[in-house]
């Protein structure tokens, strides 16, 4: 599964953009502690970043961090949060889509969203192949039952390392 040079094919390489959102914000962590897990062991020298675009400072500090090619690192997977916040101008909206895009064509680029809402209009490339998407709306009745009786027995297994963290 090797290339010319014994370089992994690029076809072979994941390159992605998966967007986690919904209410039900316990699942929607779970499923991006999962992936985040999944990540590291996969790439044991990949670096992982998170950015609360909400906060200040955080939009030049994720362009900056993803502009910026590393030598050491085999990949990166940046974690966003807040992506669509109100406080954020037309530019800066403007700008991290552009940036978006870009990180959409990386082969050494992860981008984990994990937000309440599906992305605003003239966002579909969020949500297009071969982004994924997962929307993690509240469960009830038996979903909700079952779900909770997993969750207690994957917390309670005494050897389980996949614990939640907080």
């Amino acid at each position: 599964r090797r290339g010319a040079g014994g370089r992994p094919r690029a076809d072979l390489i994941p390159h992605m953009i998966i967007y986690l959102y919904g209410k039900d914000s316990y699942r929607r962590l779970r499923k991006a502690q999962d992936i985040v897990a999944d990540y590291r062991a996969r790439n044991e020298t990949g670096a992982i970043r998170a950015f609360d675009l909400k906060e200040t400072e955080a939009m030049d500090a994720f362009h900056t961090d993803t502009s910026s090619p590393s030598l050491f690192r085999s990949s990166t997977l940046t974690v966003l949060t807040n992506a669509f916040s109100d406080e954020m101008t037309s530019g800066e909206r403007k700008r991290l889509k552009d940036r978006l895009k870009t990180l959409a064509g990386d082969a050494k680029a992860f981008v984990l969203f994990s937000e309440v809402s599906a992305p605003p209009r003239g966002w579909t490339f969020l949500t297009e192949s071969p982004a994924r998407v997962q929307e993690c709306a509240p469960l009830s009745g038996k979903a909700f039952v079952s779900f909770a009786i997993e969750e207690a027995r994957r917390i309670m297994t005494p050897d389980s390392d996949r614990k939640v963290h907080y």
